[in-house]
């Protein structure tokens, strides 16, 4: 038999499977309705909100509590009286359900792989593994989902009888100490806690994540800070020549910008193209119409070096006003965003991925675990709590991908991080073994003109630019760092700076492309390289020369660090 036509006549019986259990659910819940008054009922069922914590409106999981769960004063459960009164008049194919229903026990379970077929479920407290049937939906999918139920054997797989929710390893995890500690203080079997505590169960499952499973709980302040715009010409030239502005929209009527800094190019097997991002340390809207810019930042200790750089606009931004927003003390308190550029023709889903991989904590500290990595949790030889973490965080990571893009077809990767630390890899990443992902040092997200303001061509001129080298990683700092040294000064300091930048501008340019950035230099071309050059040599043949030479030099090292570009 093809493929194909296994499958519809799966699907045949699994739809005649299902039409038998709601007509075995009608049967048992009419039966015990039957046993009690109406307010009897109400009165089980207020209990089971209570105790569950439970503020769905429907009544289903009550119901499905007291067919199954519920021990009545006869000492049976809801299907345990049912079969033990009418199971002999039910029909043949009725009655077989209502006896596996009588033997099955509820189970703690984990979906521990995933197949083509079927999802597999590991009992929490057996070990034993159960392949169980797919849903059609996408959230069925999920890595490592975990939940409470009842077990069906039919057509070689399981099927999940009525209704359960889907929870995280964690949350399964918190749950399971607790049923051992009702069954020490109980003296019951595991699989008595589990039915007499099913409310409490679903209400410990469905908890909210404490702080303690994240981060330390720290302060979060949102800063925000509003500017006039005074020369539009002059702030669009700060924006656009400024490497570490992003802009990520602009129109007629406004203009989205950030800092961004720590750019990184994510690659993916799975990927046609790449991924490039970065940490964004402030958001900026420029209001074209009111002529205003507005910055948004969550960190004080990235404020003040913004409001330095703004600054640098020599009057063509100005503060208008500031205000502080206290938001409370978060868990984690990352509160970093981050900016994306995604390749065109690449799926946008991976711009999510890129972000989920960027925050798997390989050497980062993990607060919960005093503070130790993944890394050092194997090395010290407790690989079952990274491990632990891991299934949360992938767990975490398909859930936010199913809400952004309703789509698992790619998963995130977890197991270029699992094989590095020498953990089994999990079953839900897309291909498995062979998936690759890297995450690799990059300088920049783009390439920007460098727009000169009318103002400013002089200050180009002075240091030998040209439309060919204005767009220079270090021009703009030559020409900011010069303006400011001889604005207002003495024509023999502009002499002194103009020389001296005009040959540091030469030693750079003689370099050529392959260096692009201040820190790649290196501390050599600071003490050797620059002193050493035919051409600077030329230009300060005698020792007093050198000294001036070496002063500016000097100066221009220590503004750079001020700036955090050394």
């Amino acid at each position: 038999m093809q493929k194909d036509e296994q499958q519809e006549t799966l699907e045949m019986k699994e739809e005649q499977f299902n039409k038998q259990k709601e007509k075995l659910v009608f049967a048992v819940d009419r039966f015990l309705q039957n046993q009690a008054s109406s307010s009897e009922i109400r009165k089980l069922e207020d209990e089971f909100t209570e105790r569950a914590e439970y503020s769905r409106k429907d009544s289903g999981f009550a119901m499905f509590w007291r067919i199954f769960f519920l021990r009545y004063k006869n000492g049976l459960r809801g299907i345990e009286w049912f079969w033990e009164v009418e199971g002999h008049d039910l029909k043949d194919e009725l009655k077989e359900m209502a006896e596996r229903w009588v033997e099955m026990k509820p189970r703690l379970v984990m979906a521990v792989d995933l197949q083509e077929d079927v999802i597999v479920y590991e009992d929490m407290h057996t070990k034993e593994q159960f392949p169980c049937a797919k849903e059609k939906q996408g959230p069925d999918r999920i890595a490592w989902n975990s939940t409470i139920g009842l077990l069906e054997p039919m057509f070689d797989r399981y099927y999940f009888n009525g209704l359960r929710g889907m929870y995280g390893p964690e949350e399964l995890y918190e749950t399971y100490d607790k049923i051992q500690s009702w069954m020490i203080e109980e003296g019951i079997s595991f699989d008595e806690a589990l039915l007499r505590y099913y409310p409490e169960i679903l209400a410990s499952l469905s908890e909210d994540e404490s702080p303690k499973r994240e981060q330390e709980a720290i302060p979060v302040t949102e800063f925000t800070y509003i500017y006039d715009v005074v020369d539009p010409e002059a702030s669009y030239a700060l924006i656009q020549n400024e490497p570490e502005f992003t802009i990520d929209h602009w129109d007629e009527k406004k203009m989205n910008f950030s800092w961004t800094k720590n750019w990184q190019g994510y690659t993916d097997s799975e990927a046609p193209g790449v991924v490039r991002i970065a940490d964004e340390y402030a958001s900026f809207t420029w209001n074209r119409v009111t002529e205003t810019i507005t910055m948004t930042a969550f960190h004080l200790r990235y404020v003040n070096p913004m409001l330095r750089k703004l600054m640098e606009s020599d009057g063509a931004i100005k503060l208008r006003e500031d205000r502080e927003k206290h938001l409370g003390d978060l868990p984690g308190a990352i509160y970093m965003r981050q900016s994306l550029k995604v390749e065109h023709g690449t799926p946008k889903l991976f711009g999510t991925l890129a972000q989920q991989r960027r925050l798997i904590p390989l050497d980062d500290p993990i607060f919960l675990y005093g503070n130790r990595s993944l890394r050092e949790l194997v090395q010290q030889g407790e690989g079952q709590l990274a491990e632990r973490w891991l299934k949360r965080s992938e767990n975490q990571s398909h859930v936010m991908l199913w809400q952004d893009h309703h789509d698992l077809s790619v998963t995130p990767d977890y197991n270029t991080v699992r094989r590095e630390l020498g953990l089994q890899l999990s079953p839900f990443v897309t291909s498995g073994e062979s998936r690759r992902t890297t995450l690799e040092s990059i300088e920049s997200h783009d390439e920007r003109e460098t727009v000169v303001i009318e103002a400013e061509v002089p200050y180009y001129e002075d240091l030998g630019f040209t439309d060919e080298t204005k767009n220079a990683f270090y021009a703009r700092d030559l020409v900011r760092f010069y303006r400011e040294k001889v604005d207002g000064k003495s024509d023999s300091t502009k002499r002194k700076y103009k020389k001296a930048l005009f040959a540091i501008r030469g030693v750079l340019e003689r370099k050529g492309s392959q260096v692009r950035s201040w820190e790649e230099l290196g501390a050599d071309f600071w003490t050797v390289d620059l002193f050493e050059d035919e051409e600077v040599l030329a230009q300060y043949p005698r020792l007093v020369q050198v000294h001036e030479f070496s002063s500016v030099v000097k100066a221009l090292f220590k503004w750079l660090r001020s700036k955090g570009d050394l």
